[in-house]
């Protein structure tokens, strides 16, 4: 079926991101660790990716948690938004904090108001420093998670 829309509508800068962490994710060190540490190296940690829109941001949303095995879905969740900027054609990323489960994958409406005015970085078209700035958000949010379950 040539008529089925396979990339989700993303923008190419969103989906070639997504792909860079999908393959180097491994190689990226996680600042908030030693420097052998890896997203992939890190215990109890749950990502999920979905697509998300706002407006002409055709991108990516990571969901992460960091999971005891306990089933409590009502810890915080680092959500990170990575799209094209409908304005400027940089690669943008977003992210918030946010308590409670996601029965759906996250929307716009999930992101606090403050995140928006404040918690966007820009990266242009350099999206190995995006990815890294990525890795070291989750390495970041992982670090305190495990240490509050401590």
């Amino acid at each position: 079926m040539k008529n089925i829309d396979l990339s989700f509508n993303l923008s190419a800068k969103a989906e070639a991101l997504l792909r860079l962490l999908e393959e180097g994710v491994e190689c990226i060190i996680l600042d908030a660790y030693d420097e052998s540490k890896t997203v992939m190296d890190l215990d109890h940690i749950d990502i999920s990716t979905a697509p998300l829109y706002n407006c002409r941001e055709r991108g990516i949303c990571l969901r992460v948690g960091v999971d005891f095995g306990d089933l409590d879905s009502r810890r915080p969740k680092l959500l990170i938004f990575f799209a094209e900027h409908r304005n400027i054609d940089s690669l943008i990323v977003w992210w918030d904090e946010v308590d409670g489960a996601f029965l759906n994958p996250p929307t716009i409406s999930d992101f606090s108001e403050e995140s928006y005015k404040s918690r966007i970085e820009s990266f242009g078209d350099d999206f190995a420093k995006a990815a890294h700035f990525i890795c070291n958000m989750i390495g970041d949010f992982h670090k305190k998670r495990m240490e509050k379950a401590a």
